[in-house]
């Protein structure tokens, strides 16, 4: 199928959900869209007409050739259901690195760490995850963004990519818990992970966080390019207790972990030619009864 001379092609990571009664079908449409972000379209005879009597004959009606026209191809175009044949998005994989058998694990935080955590409301964790994994998860999620499994975030010029509560990240997520609880001296549970895949020019203005947010890690886990001493030149920015601004600048595996709900923080505009990619696992102490998202 061509339109306007482009070649295009059936989006093979589309889904399509039938709703409605068969005498009036809705259609909802999710769809990565290359190099943009996850789109999800209700598609109705009202906003999408000529995809819809498209998608009715086709689904609806059994046809083998239901017609289509110029309008109806831009339409499909524009919710992810077609695609230009050279810009098909191509499923990811998330290899997971063999670590050596010798390797021990990652010791837990030293006494400095936990009482900077309990002075400060923040302390570096070295080691979080092992180097390996690390690598594989940064290119893991800036691959989904790539392909368009990631869904968009503008507001407020954050210009990022995003993924809430994505299975690989939750894995990571239940991993960490008895390290953090050991970290801030009492007991803690999980409440959700949030992936961040930001483009140049996006921030973070400063704020505090919700309430499933009591301790957050965020680990970075890409950051191209990097300073001379391999650090991220975007920091996150936390105004400490005692009023001080802290610019935290990470290597890539580095973590950081804060109380979000008491310290304001923020990161600056990412610089032109960067791009940066974070993970961040919230926890709550294990007595909280509120939102978990």
């Amino acid at each position: 199928m061509q339109l306007a001379g482009i070649d295009l092609a059936l989006n093979p990571s589309a889904r399509i959900v039938v709703q409605g009664a068969s005498a009036a079908p809705e259609f909802l449409v999710q769809a990565p869209i290359k190099s943009a972000a996850l789109s999800s379209v209700l598609v109705q005879a009202s906003n999408f007409p000529d995809a819809h009597a498209f998608l009715r004959a086709a689904l609806i009606d059994g046809r083998s050739d239901p017609p289509l026209s110029a309008q109806g191809a831009a339409e499909l175009l524009r919710i992810g259901l077609f695609a230009p044949s050279a810009a098909l998005p191509t499923a990811v994989a998330y290899p997971i690195p063999l670590i050596a058998t010798t390797a021990t694990a990652a010791a837990l935080d030293n006494a400095a760490t936990r009482a900077h955590f309990a002075r400060e409301g923040f302390a570096i964790m070295q080691d979080l995850l092992p180097t390996a994994h690390v690598a594989a998860l940064g290119h893991y999620f800036r691959e989904l963004a790539a392909q368009g499994f990631l869904e968009r975030d503008d507001a407020g010029n954050t210009r990022r990519f995003m993924a809430h509560n994505h299975p690989v990240a939750d894995f990571w997520h239940h991993q960490l818990n008895e390290r953090v609880a050991q970290l801030v001296g009492r007991g803690t549970q999980p409440s959700y992970s949030f992936v961040s895949v930001y483009e140049a020019g996006g921030d973070l203005c400063w704020h505090v966080d919700r309430p499933p947010c009591e301790y957050t890690i965020t680990l970075l886990v890409d950051y191209a390019p990097l300073d001379a001493e391999q650090r991220s030149p975007w920091a996150l920015n936390i105004r400490g207790r005692d009023g001080r601004l802290h610019a935290v600048h990470q290597c890539l595996g580095e973590a950081l972990i804060f109380q979000g709900r008491e310290l304001k923080h923020s990161r600056d505009l990412l610089p032109s030619g960067h791009r940066s990619t974070s993970i961040l696992f919230h926890f709550v102490d294990d007595d909280y009864q509120g939102e978990m998202t």
